[in-house]
């Protein structure tokens, strides 16, 4: 596959918009979730703002025009995206979501006779199944950040300038000839 420059602008504008989410996902947690900020470790918040972070680097390597200079930062802060993603997926999933489901039980259990209780209120567990979702979507993105800019893609050296020259057609077939090396000019 050949480079092709500004391909990491796309997936830098998903890091952002999905990275305003999940800090969004964990504001709205403060003040919608019986297990709130101490019991997720604020990884909603971590992974939405390391990735909006890795997003706007690849903007601005992308604006400057120092994806050859860069990439390998942008690399780094992708597998630091993914990493903080997962991280939040297996926070959310596998803690926050249990302690959120025992306090509202708890809590709807509260007041009641053994046997009983009052209404659950499962605005909680949903924040936090949207924190899972966002956090897939964003645990996607940083990897295909991060497969962008892998040691497998084949980047032009420094100063090289693809040309086409005029071509014929034969028999439907399009012959396409590109220098070697850039023209002198």
């Amino acid at each position: 596959m050949a480079y092709v420059y500004s391909n990491a602008l796309n997936v830098s504008i998903a890091l952002i918009v999905f990275g305003l989410i999940q800090i969004g996902m964990f504001v709205s947690c403060l003040f919608g979730c019986f297990a709130a900020f101490p019991m997720d470790f604020a990884s909603p918040a971590w992974s939405g703002g390391l990735s909006v972070f890795a997003g706007l680097f690849g903007i601005f390597m992308i604006c400057s025009y120092k994806e050859i200079k860069w990439g390998k930062l942008f690399f780094f802060l992708s597998i630091v995206a993914m990493v903080t993603s997962l991280a939040c997926i297996i926070i959310t999933a596998g803690h926050t979501m249990v302690n959120e489901y025992a306090l509202a039980d708890a809590e709807a259990r509260e007041g009641y006779e053994p046997g009983s209780r009052g209404t659950f209120i499962a605005t909680g567990l949903a924040i936090n199944g949207a924190i899972l979702v966002f956090g897939l979507i964003l645990l996607i993105c940083s990897c295909y950040a991060t497969w962008l800019n892998c040691c497998c893609d084949n980047r032009p050296s420094k100063g090289y300038v693809m040309t086409l020259d005029t071509v014929q057609t034969e028999n439907a077939y399009v012959t396409l000839t590109v220098p070697a090396e850039p023209r002198a000019q």
